[in-house]
């Protein structure tokens, strides 16, 4: 059998219980896995198993009088399904098994003297349920003729006794190979050589299976299981509970509760993991491993996304930490804690931490420092990477690790931009390592390095001139002629970056940082016309939320659709409140109507719309002009008139409504309703006077005429082509405009007028179909 314990939950009970505790423990018999789950409460509660098909026991119900607090969640485990129903103000725990199991209660005391029952009780302190695949391990399944009375067995306990400390201090015995053999082992755990302890520790328990520094040995067995690389959790996890079980009161408990919690974390038993950091922190609140405990729940929140309480066990860790070891090892989790919420001056100062008061932490072990080294190098901190990597090259005596952080170094100093550090990196590797594959690799690195001198831009300058003319067309050419280009933008002699963008290339950083220093100097001057030479220059804008509006303003005004739409490209999605999404809306929806998508200017204008009548923000209500027209343009009429009440209350004597009333009209006109025609005419033509605009004469004054000859407002007709024709019209439109009249008058037998019209008409020299109409008109008039 290899049994292993994993502990499931713990809910706490109002009110009437005080403590409700499950734990499940796994085990195997003749190559079947079984589980055996113990539920304990302070008082007795029922248990009952019920059966289903076939009398098949499926399902198993306990009662508790109580309330359970926050945190009592439904839970799934390889052998039993957990949940719960409150019921009649009573909590009901379900077990259900997915395969096979048997209900037993178990009496509350079993080391003292110990009375036996054939009967089950209803009600018991602690229930135990098997659950098994097909055979109920270590019982028959067959039913027994037992004795149907209580047998009490004297002295049926374990006899105690006391244990040995993992401290040898107190140990008196100084004889024998096994003592030496012990000596030995904690030698190898102390120098990290766990692979020789492993074996060591191994035949000396076969040679001396009952040493008196079993206890010892063990332990050591579990940290160094727990050191290895490809450790097996398994073999820890039952290592360490049966250790615990053996020892329970010795000192080192804390150690390999943390170790069997840290097992079951790497197999993704979290909730059993967390059990046992919460039990160091309850129970041993003063040892070195609460804190780190506390270090791994932190973790264990990130995963589970709860950030704030990280932060807490983070905080409680570090400033609890009883030694340097622990705090470095808490204060380098918190600090990547801090990366990962790109906190990066936080994660900076806790490193800087170690590194000022017990840099010795990252001797340890040099291969996990390299690696931490590399994580910060990832995470583009090299600063920090670097004084670490600094640190391990010049106190390690792992030979196997050394060299390749040597060769690192100066790769991350140069990223750092510390060109000084990074070049005597570079001469410490190659003195060190001269005849390696690598070092042709690394003087080559130190010829870049080179680029970065001391002195003044001007001595740089002739630097990356001197190297532009001595190594044409090579990567260090290439190199210089970026430095120079960003020694001009560090300048701010901009004009000088924009000269070098053929050497530079389009795509150029430099450049592009270069062109919106441009903009944003235009912008600050108000100066549109320079802010879209530039502006046209890139699509890649790096602009604070005001210059963006100036930007995309400029464009529109010049037209520049398409430019400023890039420009608002997103603004809409990442915008901090209603008024700068407000903002952002209006200006797409007139931009997306001038390159002709009324859908998308549809969609913006609505929404500004309602943002600008939610926040009474009147001067954003014109945006309905915009709306009006979309709608127009894709032909959805109803939509249209109903905007255009708001319009009409809005600005009904505003110039802009010309054009919504020539849209109106035209309607009015396809539907042939002439009552509207004459509404809609003649308010377009009071607007135009107004603002003494003829952008729709004679056209709007002709369908009002025509409107009031086919409602029979012959007079009112006449008067408004008397109008007309004081207006600057062409000779055709004149020539229209008699005849019409003319007809009229005829119409109202004014024969004397019609014929003074038409004569008019006739006098105009231009020839056009009017002035044939109105010779026939004149015709006509004399025979009668």
């Amino acid at each position: 059998m290899h049994p292993f314990k994993i502990f499931l939950l713990i809910a706490t009970i109002s009110n009437s219980l005080f403590s409700f505790e499950i734990v499940i423990n796994y085990g195997k018999q003749n190559s079947e896995n079984f589980a055996v789950l113990n539920i304990k409460n302070d008082k007795p509660f029922p248990c009952i198993q019920k059966s289903e098909h076939n009398g098949e026991k499926t399902l198993i119900e306990c009662t508790i009088d109580a309330i359970p607090k926050e945190g009592f969640t439904p839970t799934k485990t390889i052998f039993f399904d957990f949940y719960y129903q409150m019921i009649d103000g009573k909590f009901h725990l379900f077990i259900e098994p997915k395969k096979k199991a048997y209900l037993f209660s178990i009496p509350e005391k079993l080391k003292e003297n110990t009375l036996i029952f054939r009967e089950k009780p209803s009600s018991s302190k602690a229930w135990q349920i098997v659950g098994y695949e097909k055979k109920i391990p270590f019982l028959s399944g067959e039913i027994p003729n037992g004795l149907n009375f209580p047998i009490l067995i004297e002295d049926a306990q374990t006899p105690y006794i006391a244990e040995l400390d993992i401290d040898d201090k107190p140990l008196k015995y100084m004889q024998g190979p096994d003592f030496e053999a012990y000596l030995n082992a904690k030698s190898l755990i102390k120098n990290k050589d766990y692979y020789k302890a492993l074996t060591v520790i191994s035949n000396t328990l076969k040679k001396y299976p009952d040493t008196i520094f079993k206890k010892d040995l063990y332990l050591y067995q579990i940290v160094a299981l727990s050191e290895m690389d490809g450790k097996q959790q398994e073999t820890i996890i039952e290592n360490s509970l049966n250790w615990i079980r053996q020892y329970s009161s010795d000192s080192e408990i804390p150690q390999v509760l943390y170790i069997l919690a840290k097992a079951y974390d790497e197999i993704r038993y979290h909730s059993e993991a967390k059990h046992y950091y919460n039990r160091i922190i309850e129970e041993y609140p003063k040892n070195r491993y609460a804190p780190l405990s506390k270090m791994r729940l932190a973790l264990d929140a990130i995963n589970d996304g709860n950030i704030g309480l990280a932060n807490i066990y983070f905080q409680q860790a570090y400033t609890q930490a009883k030694d340097m070891q622990s705090a470095s090892a808490i204060a380098l989790n918190w600090a990547k804690f801090e990366v990962e919420k790109n906190n990066l001056p936080n994660a900076i100062e806790l490193v800087n931490k170690i590194l000022d008061v017990y840099p010795q932490f990252f001797d340890n072990n040099t291969k996990k420092s390299y690696e931490i080294v590399k994580y910060f190098e990832k995470n583009k901190m090299y600063k920090i990477s670097a004084k670490i990597a600094q640190y391990i090259v010049n106190t390690t005596t792992d030979n196997s690790t050394a060299e390749d952080i040597s060769y690192d170094l100066g790769m991350i100093y140069e990223k750092a931009g510390d060109f000084d550090n990074a070049h005597q990196a570079n001469l410490a590797y190659l003195k060190k390592y001269p005849s390696t594959q690598r070092s042709k690799a690394v003087k080559r690195r130190d010829d870049d390095i080179l680029f970065d001198i001391s002195g003044n831009n001007e001595e740089k300058l002739k630097r990356y001139e001197y190297i532009i003319q001595k190594y044409p067309n090579t990567e260090q050419s290439k190199k210089a002629t970026e430095l120079k280009a960003k020694l001009f933008l560090d300048e701010k002699q901009y004009s000088k970056v924009i000269q070098m963008r053929s050497e530079i290339g389009e795509k150029s950083p430099i450049l592009n940082e270069a062109i919106n220093s441009l903009i944003k100097e235009s912008l600050s001057e108000n100066n549109c016309k320079n802010a879209n030479i530039f502006l046209l220059q890139t699509s890649n804008y790096s602009l604070n939320d005001e210059e963006k509006l100036k930007a995309f303003d400029c464009l529109y005004k010049a037209s520049l659709n398409e430019n400023a739409s890039i420009i608002s490209s997103g603004e809409i999605k990442n915008s901090k409140n209603l008024n700068q999404k407000l903002q952002w809306l209006y200006r797409d929806a007139k931009n997306f109507y001038k390159l002709g998508d009324y859908k998308s200017s549809i969609l913006s204008a609505r929404d500004a719309l309602s943002i600008a009548q939610s926040t009474k923000e009147t001067q954003f209500y014109d945006i309905a002009f915009v709306l009006f027209s979309d709608l127009a343009n894709i032909k959805s009429k109803d939509e249209a008139m109903k905007v255009y009440a708001d319009l009409d209350k809005w600005f009904k004597d505003d110039k802009r409504m010309i054009k919504v009333y020539a849209k109106l009209l035209q309607w009015a006109i396809q539907d042939k309703n002439d009552t509207t025609v004459e509404i809609y005419a003649k308010n377009l033509i009071s607007l135009q006077n107004k603002y003494k605009i003829d952008e729709y004469t004679p056209w709007a004054e002709f369908e009002l005429i025509n409107s009031l000859v086919q409602t029979k407002k012959f007079s009112e007709a006449i008067t408004q082509s008397n109008t007309l024709l004081t207006k600057n019209l062409s000779n055709e439109q004149k020539q229209k405009a008699l005849y019409t009249k003319g007809s009229i008058e005829n119409l109202q037998k004014l024969p004397q007028e019609a014929k003074n019209s038409f004569e008019k008409c006739i006098l105009i020299k231009d020839e056009s179909a009017w002035k044939k109409l109105c010779s026939q008109g004149l015709e006509l008039l004399k025979e009668k």
